[in-house]
């Protein structure tokens, strides 16, 4: 059997072992390469601890990207139920002598710039995410290890900025559902829905908001 056929990674031998880049040695050098990190690790020899560091490094960097991807995920359902959600509701700027109209109209405008808000944070969030997603995959596929460290610590700041444009986006469409609770049922109905839409995001804020702030750590 050849003996690259036992060659299963999919990361540059170089960087699993923990040695110079082979180059054009033969299959006989290689083999025998292994022979030497099989003597060792069965003697207790320090290739078998690099393999498993060299392992564990790349499953971590996996669930990293992976977490990049679901902030995107979420980013872009958001941004999907503002869009929506401002299509669904009517929106209209009526004549200011009534007091009910000066309370409508304050109310559409508000409901606007929230849905504004969502829509372009989430977006934001959204390509933030999925560029460094793509990239942090593209420089791990092509055995770069060591430029796939440098990308995560340089683009610190621009995660920070894509998690703080989620949340930002997160509280622009629950403001957003408030008032087009409001627009959506005239007269004392919409104060009563729009109301009670208030007090339970609210209520939810209290076991959110705190995880949020852990969260935030992770980013720094």
């Amino acid at each position: 059997m050849n003996c690259l056929g036992s060659i299963t990674s999919s990361r540059p031998v170089s960087i699993l072992l923990n040695i110079p880049a082979l180059g054009t040695t033969s299959c006989k050098g290689l083999c025998k390469g292994f022979s030497t990190v099989t003597a060792m690790s069965m003697r207790g020899g320090a290739a078998t601890e690099s393999v498993v560091e060299a392992t564990l490094n790349l499953q971590s960097a996996k669930l990293r990207i992976d977490a990049l991807s679901s902030y995107a995920v979420i980013a872009a359902l958001l941004l999907n139920i503002a869009l929506r959600l401002y299509a669904a509701v009517p929106k209209q700027i009526k004549d200011h002598n009534q007091i009910d109209h000066k309370v409508e109209n304050v109310a559409t405008i508000a409901f606007t710039l929230f849905c504004i808000a969502c829509i372009i944070s989430g977006f934001n969030t959204t390509i933030i995410f999925s560029l460094l997603g793509l990239y942090s995959k593209t420089a791990l596929g092509l055995g770069k290890d060591a430029v796939f460290l440098e990308f995560l610590e340089v683009t610190s700041k621009m995660r920070q900025f894509g998690f703080r444009s989620m949340v930002c986006s997160l509280i622009s469409l629950k403001f957003s559902f408030v008032f087009s609770f409001f627009l959506n049922f005239k007269g004392k109905p919409g104060y009563f829905f729009s109301g009670a839409a208030a007090i339970g995001f609210i209520i939810s804020s209290f076991i959110w908001v705190p995880i949020i702030q852990k969260a935030s750590l992770l980013f720094v």
